[in-house]
């Protein structure tokens, strides 16, 4: 019998159908132990804390202090989030000169979130500075410690010398975030929803596995059936951090994945129908794409997708948008090509003829990568204007950079389209800094070193154990 997804812990456990009768059901209560009851218990692997004192934690951690401990330095400050983001801006960094004045660690995360709202905030979307989520997002941090604790640790985690203070943030962070899960009870929370995803982001900058963490929410509140079967009425916050869910989940967005995809994504847009704030097209903020062609990519590995990027018709945006949006469907071209020939038992098909029989009209994988390469370069170039520099289409680069950096053989035929690529990846460099890019283009540089004619970016991730995000 397969299993039951709202069955009693001992029956998931023993992975056996459940009847689901309240408070016990009745096929335990005639065996030994009885029944375990319908409490939430979460499953944590040991990427999620790798380092601290939380470090190889199996199960979520109950706090040491007893309930009655007042707030130390350990604790979040009592002040809400809202009265930390509107509390006097720091002042300007004080010169050489100038003694920064010693602060405690409540002052120092207060100065440290403000920053985030500053900056730290704009790595994590890929469409315009300004946009909505960044005006409201105060409005969901009161909501939550762990949102707070979670900012702190990614802002620290941007700053190369912040090494220490970071890991001591992001322990704090995971475990602020575990309590409210439990707290939770599987009650759907905007704020701990929105921690868990920030969380996600923090890990894989650190280059931390991080999707376990995308499991541990889908499993608390039951994300794995139906999501019809939520509540309809889904305020805009939480619509934003479903579609970020969905994103993240993704296929071929993840390198080196260690768990099972969710198909989150296809599973939440034909549920979005029967909610309020339902929006079907426009361009997803994190990923910078429509969502329409987000649903193609969803996709990918199933028969006539790579037909449908190429005749994609596309959507009205500002015009370097649209440079990122035909790179996007040109790299999934590229993806489904190299998937096909990895999956066949011959000889890899000639790059420069045409790799599907399906339709003779689609171009060969050296014309989709001129495309995807040109877009790129258009896409770098604009952004060197000023009437562009609201965008931030640049932090939506990283698949398609990707997906054609790994047609080596092709790009030692045409070294000035390396060129252009090595162009791009210089300017993203300039503003990130992190181990995953790091990571990321380290992998590239080897196997182009080594004189590889084929790189394959899901392998060389698995062999390191590290997930890197291309979102």
């Amino acid at each position: 019998m397969g299993r039951s997804r709202g069955g009693c812990i001992t029956c998931k456990t023993r992975k056996r159908k459940c009847d689901e009768t309240r408070p016990a059901c009745l096929a335990c209560q005639n065996r030994p132990g009885g029944c375990g009851g319908y409490g939430v218990r979460l499953r944590w692997d040991n990427g999620i804390a790798s380092r601290g004192r939380f470090a190889g934690a199996s199960t979520p951690a109950e706090r040491e202090s007893s309930p009655e401990k007042s707030n130390t330095s350990d604790d979040v400050p009592s002040t809400q989030a809202g009265s930390w983001a509107s509390s006097p801006s720091v002042q300007a960094q004080p010169s050489s000169e100038q003694a920064l004045p010693e602060l405690d660690e409540a002052e120092e995360d207060r100065r440290v979130f403000q920053e985030f709202l500053r900056s730290g905030i704009q790595m994590l979307f890929s469409s315009k500075k300004g946009d909505w989520h960044q005006a409201s997002f105060l409005q969901v941090i009161d909501e939550s410690k762990a949102i707070v604790a979670v900012c702190v640790a990614l802002q620290l985690s941007l700053d190369e010398n912040n090494f220490e203070r970071f890991h001591q943030a992001y322990d704090k962070a995971v475990q602020l975030f575990k309590d409210e899960l439990l707290e939770s009870q599987g009650t759907l929370k905007r704020g701990a929803l929105g921690a868990g995803l920030l969380l996600c982001s923090v890990s894989f900058i650190q280059t931390i596995p991080w999707t376990n963490i995308l499991h541990c929410i889908a499993d608390l509140y039951n994300f794995h059936g139906d999501l019809t079967e939520l509540n309809p009425h889904v305020d805009p916050y939480t619509y934003h951090f479903f579609e970020v869910l969905g994103v993240m989940d993704l296929p071929n967005l993840v390198l080196g994945r260690q768990t099972r995809r969710l198909q989150f994504w296809r599973r939440f847009r034909r549920a979005q129908v029967q909610w309020d704030h339902c929006v079907d097209g426009g361009v997803e903020s994190v990923s910078g794409v429509p969502r329409k062609l987000l649903d193609i990519i969803a996709r990918i590995g199933e028969p006539g997708v790579e037909e449908e990027l190429w005749i994609w018709t596309g959507e009205v945006g500002e015009l370097l948008q649209t440079h990122l949006w035909d790179a996007w469907r040109y790299a999934g071209i590229l993806v489904i090509r190299r998937q096909r020939g990895k999956d066949s038992t011959s000889a890899p098909a000639d790059p420069d003829i045409t790799h599907t029989a399906m339709d003779s009209r689609l171009p060969c994988t050296e014309v989709v990568l001129c495309r995807l390469v040109s877009a790129l370069d258009a896409l770098r170039v604009g952004l060197e204007r000023v009437e562009y520099q609201h965008l931030l289409v640049l932090n939506g680069t990283l698949f398609p950079y990707v997906s054609a950096s790994a047609e080596f053989r092709l790009l030692r035929q045409h070294p000035e389209w390396k060129q252009a690529l090595n162009s791009m990846r210089d300017q993203r460099a300039k503003g990130d800094t992190s181990k995953s890019t790091q990571a990321l283009f380290g992998m590239i540089d080897e196997a182009w070193d080594r004189g590889d004619d084929i790189f394959d970016p899901e392998q060389a991730a698995a062999s390191r154990g590290v997930e890197l995000a291309l979102f």
